[in-house]
């Protein structure tokens, strides 16, 4: 399936069928305008890239999109979960305010059935994803944005792919050193060697490489080593894209689904797909 297809797969139990999956559905709904948004006006920006014409606010409605989609993704996960443990988890008697709320929850919960295990590890393994990868973004880069924090983007006409840079560097082709030192040193530690090369990709590009690969590991890293992602995201920034923050809220919600299937094999899984 092509990621642009825009199509969230969700759960539908028929005979537990609520007001909740109609808001849920609402919210994939916002989550695709978005998403379909920004895809035209890349269209548009690569048509005109070059031609020295000049398509006004388009580079910035593209920006303003991708940093609403980080709002509606969190939105999207916290509502998901308070939705599958109302249908699905009642049992269980979780609590479920907020994604954060509910992986408390999970931790100090006595059930040790092996589907609900199976079920803890999948959270567990989202956890740092979704705390580092979109709460993080949403609180520290958007929501809440410091004033040392500069902002600039990259639009690549050839592929389509935009970036925008969250840069708290003074200069980001020269990191200092220890803070670079450190970076590379954690991403050793759990085997993230990169080669970089200086001629194509700054030090900042470089670092934020090596920190997304760490985001982004399937296994669970030590509690003071996500700290120090923390301390080095707030000291030098990050660079986000839709299509990677779209990539991660399909895959945990397919996921999701296919656990709690083994489970309820009698629900049916729907893409949210309207346009």
């Amino acid at each position: 399936m092509s990621k642009f297809e825009f199509s969230i797969p969700i759960l539908i139990d028929n005979i537990k069928a609520s007001q909740s999956a109609g808001v849920l559905i609402q919210i994939i709904t916002y989550f695709r305008i978005l998403l379909t948004r920004i895809k035209e006006n890349k269209e548009i920006e690569a048509k005109y890239s070059g031609t020295g014409k000049f398509i006004p606010f388009n580079l910035e409605t593209i920006v303003l999109d991708i940093k609403t989609l980080y709002l509606f993704a969190k939105i999207y996960i916290d509502y998901f979960i308070r939705y599958i443990n109302q249908i699905f988890l009642s049992n269980y008697n979780l609590k479920s305010r907020s994604f954060k709320d509910h992986v408390k929850s999970l931790k100090t919960t006595p059930y040790t059935d092996s589907w609900f295990n199976l079920y803890k590890e999948f959270i567990f393994k989202y956890e740092r994803k979704i705390k580092l990868r979109i709460k993080y973004v949403r609180d520290k880069m958007i929501t809440h944005r410091g004033l040392n924090l500069n902002e600039h983007w990259g639009f690549n006409d050839q592929n389509k792919t935009i970036y925008i840079y969250f840069d708290k560097s003074i200069d980001p082709i020269n990191i200092n050193i220890g803070l670079k030192n450190e970076i590379i040193n954690l991403g050793k530690k759990y085997n993230i060697e990169i080669f970089h090369d200086r001629k194509a990709i700054s030090d900042f590009v470089y670092l934020d490489l090596i920190l997304s690969n760490l985001e982004n590991l399937p296994s669970q890293i030590e509690k003071e080593d996500e700290e120090k992602i923390v301390k080095y995201r707030d000291k030098l920034g990050i660079i986000v894209n839709e299509e990677n923050l779209f990539q991660l809220v399909y895959d945990f919600s397919e996921e999701i689904s296919q656990i709690l299937k083994k489970k309820y094999p009698k629900i049916s899984t729907r893409h949210v797909s309207r346009f």
